[in-house]
C-alpha cells in the first residue's frame, strides 16, 4: 500500500524547496515533499535535482529529506522505501540513507546513485506514531558542479489506527513572534494540539514554555505554564497560544514549547522570536543579510523586483525599487542618503535614481544618480535639505531607471548632518551617527575632539591638538582645506572604509647625531627623503630578511610602504646630545584590514610597523597573528656596538631595553618594530580592532598586568649603568617548553647581559607554565662583555609574587650565595666570558639552609704580610673557601671552629677572590677582597 509517493514530473522541479507538487499521500498522514538541504538545485525536467554534492566523504550537511507525520491517532507500519535516481557525468558516485529513528547514525539498506528498493520491515520503522524524517546523502561527485537527483519515489506500508497515546502539534515550529524593541511583547500565535489514546481518559495536558517566551490557553492570561483538558481520552484540536515576553533587547532568540501529559510522549514546538529596531533616522542598513532584509520589510520598506542575492546585496532589475517607510521630514533640517552601487551582469548603462516623495510614495522626483562603471562597489552621497520639503509623509526611494542587466545595491543610510561654518555646527556638534562637514578653521584644543560616522573638509584648516582625536565610524574626504594631527594626536575608525584626500600625521622623537629610529608611515605615498630630508642620503635603510641585514635605498624615490618598517638616521646637523626631531608623514591615512607580506629565507626577522594614524595595541596584534609571538622593539637608548637597545613585548609581558623602560603594550603611531617570522608564514595582518586612543605618547612606560599570573622583571647592572632585563612569568595557557607566543628570544650580541636558557638558546622573556609551582627552577645565563662589578637587581614584580610569602632567590652556584632578590641586589665581580651554570632562580627555603643567607656584615676581612685574617662577629667559622672570578677554588681551610682564621695566602697572586665563610649556624657570608 502506497503511503507517500510522487512521479516527479514537469519543468525544473529543483526550484521549490521542499517540492509537493503531484505527490500521493495517505489521508491519514501528513508529509514536506521532498526537500534538501546543504546542495544547490539545479534546472532538470522531470527529477528533483541539485549540484554540490563534490564531499569525499559522507557531509552529513548535504541531503534530500522527506519528512512523514502520521495524523494523532494513528501509526504508520513501513515496509519499503523504492526510488529512482542519476547522476551527472562529475555528479556522485556513492548514496546513503539514514532517518531520525536513530538520530541518523545508521545507515539504511544498500542504496546506489540510480535507485533500488530499501527494506523498511526492520521493527524501527513500525508503529511509528510521531514525525519520522529519512535523509539521502549522496557524495564523491569530482566537481562542485556534479548533480544528482531524485526521479521518482514510494514509501510503501499501511497506515493504521492507533492504539499508542499520543500527542502531536500543527504547525511543528512558530517563527514571527517578533516586535520592535520597546514595544514588546510580540504578537501571540496559535499551536493546535491534538491527542489520541490518551491516559487516563479525562485529564490535563501541561504546556511550558522556555525563557523569553510565554504561553496562554486563552490568549489573555500569559506564563510560562497553561493548561489544556482533555476528556474520553482525545484532543481533536485545541488551540495554545505563544508570544515573545516584552523587555528584551535587539536580537533573534529562541525557545521551545513542550506539551506534555496522557502518557503519550513530549512533543516539543520549536519557537523564534527576533526582537528589531523600528525605522528611525539615523537610519543604516547594510542589506548584506537575509536577516538585513527581512528586518527592512518589517520596518516598512517596500522592495520591488529586487531579489536578494546570497553574496551580499540586493540585485534590483529596471524599474525595480527599494523605499523607504514614511518619514516626518519636518523633524529633521539636512540629511544625506547613501547606498553603493555596482553593476551586475556586465555594464549596460545601469542607473540607479534617488528620489524623493512628499505625498507618501504617490509620486516622486530625482534628487541625484549614480551611474555605477563596474561590478566594484562605489559609494553614491546625496545631502538632502529637508526645509525644501515640508511633508509629514515623505519617502525616499533607490529606483533603477534605465540600462541593461541588473544593478547591485547594499549599505543604505540615512543620516543627518552638520556643518562647522568656523564658528559654530549647524545642526548641533556630531556624534557617531552624524556626518561631519568642516567649512571653516577648526582647533580640538578650542572646540573639542570630533566623534561623527564620517568627515569631510570642504574648506578651512583643521589642527587636530595634541592629546585630542578625529574618532569616525567611516571614512574622512578631504576635499579641499587642511587637516593636520599634531603628535599624540590621533584619527580612529571603526570601519574600513576608503579614505580620501590628503592629512598630515607628526610623529616625535628624540634623536642625536648617529642614532636611528624604526619608522613606519601612517599614510600612503610618503617618500623617504620628505619624511627626513637632512638624513645623508644613504643613511635610509630596510631589512633583508633573506640576509639579516640592513640595505641601503634611494629615499628620493622610495616611498614608505603600508605596515613596513624603515630604519633612519637622525638629520646630520643634529648634534650628539639629545633632541627632539619631529617627522612630518603626508597622504591620505591607511585604514581597515592591511596584510603584509613576511619572508622566512634566513633568520626570519621582518621589519614591520603600524600603519595607523592612531596608536594600537600590542596584545592585539600578537593575538591576531598567533605564530609570530615576540615583538622587537629598537630604543637606541645607548649608542655603540653590541649594546642591547631592543625591548621586547609577548603575551607574557615586556622586557625593556639597556637603560630602557618597560614596554607597555601600546604601539605609537609611526613606530616600525621587528617580528621574527615561522617557518611557512607568508605574512602578519594589521585592522581596526587594534587601535586604541592612546596618549602616553611613548611606548616604554609599564606592562599590562595579567590575572591570574606570577611575573618578575629582573635587571642586569654593570657599575652605574643598566645593562639589560629578562621577564619571568608564570602565565595562563604558557608551558615549560619553547611557546612562540610566551617566550621571546634575545637578540645575539656582545653586550654584557642576563638571560633565560631554554634549549641552548637565550631568551629575554620567558613564559612558564601556570599555577606556579615553588618547586620550580628557572637557570640564567650570564654574558661578561667586558671584567668588572655587576648587580642583579629584581626591578618589579606582579601576581602571586606580590604577596609578602612569595620569595624570589638568586642563587650563586659559584659561590654557594642565595639571597631573596625581594630583600636586597646582588653585587658580584666576573671576568669576561659567558657562564650558563652560574646563576638560577629557585623559590623553596628548602632547597636552601635554613639561614644560608648573605649577610656580608656578619664577617669582617683584612690582608696584612701574606695573611688574610677573618673574624666573625656572631657564630665561629667552621670553614673558608678562596675562589678566582672565574669560579675556581684557590684554597680551602677546614679548622676547628673558631671567631678568628688566619689564612696563609702569599702564594696566590694579586687579585679580585671571593671569600666564603661557612659559619657554626649554617650562615654562608660571601665577600670580595682585593689581595
Amino acid at each position: 500500500m502506497v503511503v507517500f509517493a510522487n512521479a516527479i514530473t514537469g519543468t525544473n522541479p529543483n526550484t521549490a524547496n521542499p517540492y509537493t507538487t503531484g505527490q500521493i499521500v495517505n489521508s491519514n498522514i501528513t508529509v514536506s515533499g521532498i526537500g534538501r538541504s546543504g546542495v544547490t538545485g539545479s534546472n532538470a525536467n522531470d527529477r528533483y535535482n541539485a549540484s554540490g554534492w563534490d564531499s569525499a566523504s559522507i557531509n552529513t550537511a548535504r541531503y534530500y529529506e522527506f519528512i512523514i507525520n502520521p495524523n494523532s491517532g494513528y501509526e504508520i507500519d513501513f515496509s519499503s522505501f523504492v526510488y529512482t535516481g542519476q547522476a551527472s557525468g562529475s555528479g556522485p558516485t556513492s548514496v546513503v540513507i539514514r532517518s531520525s529513528a536513530d538520530n541518523y547514525t545508521n545507515n539504511v539498506g544498500v542504496p546506489t546513485v540510480s535507485g533500488t528498493t530499501i527494506n523498511l520491515s526492520a521493527t524501527a520503522y513500525q508503529n511509528i506514531t510521531t514525525p519520522i524524517r529519512f535523509r539521502v546523502y549522496a557524495f564523491g561527485a569530482s566537481s562542485p558542479g556534479g548533480t544528482f537527483s531524485i526521479n521518482s519515489f514510494t514509501f510503501n506500508g499501511n497506515v493504521n489506527l492507533s492504539t499508542v497515546p499520543a500527542l502531536t502539534t500543527n504547525p511543528s515550529a512558530v517563527t514571527g513572534l517578533d516586535f520592535f524593541v520597546d514595544a514588546g511583547p510580540s504578537v501571540s500565535k496559535p499551536i493546535n494540539v491534538i491527542g489520541a489514546n490518551l491516559v487516563p481518559s479525562i485529564g490535563t495536558i501541561s504546556i511550558t514554555a522556555t525563557t523569553n517566551f510565554e504561553v496562554s490557553s486563552d490568549n489573555l492570561n500569559f506564563g510560562e505554564n497553561a493548561i489544556i483538558d482533555y476528556d474520553a481520552g482525545t484532543i481533536t484540536s485545541i488551540p495554545i497560544y505563544v508570544r515573545t515576553v516584552s523587555g528584551l533587547s535587539l536580537g533573534t532568540y529562541n525557545g521551545s514549547i513542550v506539551i506534555n501529559g496522557g502518557t503519550a510522549p513530549d512533543v516539543t514546538v520549536n519557537v523564534q522570536g527576533i526582537v528589531r529596531a523600528s525605522f528611525t533616522i539615523p537610519y543604516e542598513n547594510n542589506f548584506r543579510t537575509q536577516a538585513a532584509v527581512d528586518d527592512a520589510v518589517a520596518q516598512g520598506f517596500v522592495i520591488n523586483n529586487a531579489v536578494f542575492n546570497a553574496t551580499g546585496y540586493k540585485q534590483i532589475s529596471l524599474n525595480g525599487f527599494v523605499e523607504t517607510p514614511t518619514i516626518d521630514f519636518t523633524a529633521y533640517s539636512s540629511i544625506q542618503v547613501g547606498f553603493d552601487a555596482a553593476t551586475f551582469g556586465g555594464v549596460a548603462g545601469q542607473t540607479l535614481e534617488l528620489q524623493i516623495s512628499e505625498d507618501n510614495g504617490l509620486t516622486y522626483t530625482s534628487i541625484g544618480s549614480v551611474v555605477p562603471t563596474s561590478a566594484t562597489f562605489a559609494p553614491s552621497r546625496t545631502d538632502v535639505n529637508l526645509t525644501n520639503y515640508p511633508s509629514t509623509t515623505g519617502k525616499f526611494r533607490v529606483r533603477m531607471t534605465a540600462g541593461g542587466n541588473t544593478s547591485r545595491f547594499r549599505d543604505f543610510y540615512v543620516l543627518e548632518t552638520t556643518l562647522w561654518d568656523g564658528t559654530t555646527w549647524s545642526n548641533g556638534a556630531p556624534d557617531s551617527k552624524t556626518i561631519a562637514t568642516i567649512d571653516g578653521d577648526y582647533a580640538t584644543s578650542i572646540n573639542g575632539s570630533i566623534n561623527a560616522k564620517r568627515m569631510e573638509v570642504v574648506s578651512g584648516a583643521v589642527q587636530v591638538n595634541s592629546g585630542t582625536t578625529i574618532n569616525l565610524e567611516d571614512e574622512i574626504n578631504v576635499a579641499s582645506g587642511s587637516v593636520n594631527f599634531e603628535n599624540n594626536a590621533h584619527l580612529i575608525q571603526l570601519n574600513a572604509a576608503i579614505n580620501k584626500g590628503e592629512i598630515s600625521v607628526s610623529r616625535n622623537a628624540m634623536m642625536r647625531r648617529l642614532d636611528y629610529v624604526y619608522w613606519s608611515s601612517p599614510v600612503a605615498s610618503q617618500l623617504l627623503n620628505d619624511f627626513s630630508p637632512l638624513t645623508l642620503p644613504n643613511r635610509f635603510y630596510t631589512l633583508d630578511e633573506a640576509t639579516n641585514e640592513f640595505q641601503s635605498v634611494d629615499p628620493t624615490v622610495t616611498n614608505f610602504s603600508v605596515g613596513r618598517g624603515f630604519m633612519v638616521r637622525a638629520p646630520n646637523n643634529y648634534p650628539t646630545t639629545p633632541q627632539n626631531f619631529t617627522g612630518v608623514f603626508t597622504g591620505t591615512p591607511h585604514n581597515g584590514t592591511i596584510t603584509v607580506p613576511i619572508t622566512r629565507t634566513g633568520l626570519g626577522y621582518n621589519l614591520v610597523g603600524n600603519p595607523y594614524p592612531s596608536p594600537i595595541s600590542a596584545t592585539a596584534f600578537a593575538a591576531l597573528n598567533p605564530t609570530i609571538g615576540t615583538l622587537y622593539f629598537w630604543t637606541h637608548t645607548t649608542q655603540g656596538v653590541g649594546v642591547s637597545n631592543y625591548a621586547t613585548f609577548n603575551a607574557t609581558g615586556a622586557a625593556a631595553s639597556a637603560g630602557g623602560e618597560i614596554p607597555n603594550g601600546i604601539i605609537q603611531v609611526g613606530q616600525g618594530f621587528l617580528i621574527n617570522a615561522p617557518l611557512n608564514a607568508t605574512s602578519v595582518t594589521f585592522n581596526n580592532l587594534l587601535r586604541v586612543n592612546n596618549f602616553d605618547d611613548q611606548f616604554f612606560r609599564s606592562t599590562p598586568i595579567i590575572a591570574d599570573s606570577a611575573r618578575f622583571w629582573l635587571n642586569l647592572n654593570h657599575e652605574e649603568d643598566v645593562v639589560n632585563q629578562i621577564l619571568i612569568g608564570y602565565i595562563p595557557g604558557a608551558t615549560d617548553a619553547i611557546d612562540v607566543m610566551y617566550d621571546g628570544k634575545m637578540f645575539e650580541n656582545t653586550a654584557s647581559s642576563i638571560y633565560g636558557i631554554l634549549e641552548d638558546s637565550a631568551y629575554s622573556i620567558v613564559g612558564k607554565a601556570f599555577p606556579f609551582e615553588y618547586s620550580d627552577v628557572v637557570p640564567l645565563g650570564f654574558r661578561a662583555g667586558q671584567p668588572g662589578s655587576y648587580t642583579l637587581e629584581l626591578k618589579q614584580f606582579d601576581g602571586l609574587f606580590a604577596s609578602g610569602d612569595s620569595p624570589i632567590y638568586l642563587k650563586d652556584q659559584l659561590t654557594g650565595a642565595v639571597i631573596d632578590l625581594k630583600e636586597s641586589v646582588y653585587n658580584f665581580t666576573a671576568e669576561q666570558g659567558v657562564f650558563e651554570s652560574r646563576f638560577e632562580i629557585v623559590y623553596e627555603n628548602s632547597l636552601l639552609a635554613a639561614n644560608n643567607l648573605y649577610r656580608s656584615k656578619d664577617v669582617q676581612l683584612f690582608g696584612k704580610n701574606g695573611k688574610l685574617h677573618i673574624q666573625s662577629n656572631h657564630a665561629r667559622i667552621v670553614s673558608l673557601k678562596l675562589f678566582d672570578m672565574m669560579g675556581r677554588m684557590l684554597l680551602e681551610d677546614v679548622s676547628s671552629p673558631a671567631q678568628n682564621w688566619l689564612l696563609d695566602i702569599s702564594n696566590v697572586e694579586e687579585q679580585v677572590v671571593i671569600v666564603r665563610v661557612e659559619l657554626e649556624n649554617s650562615v654562608v657570608v660571601i665577600n670580595k677582597f682585593k689581595l
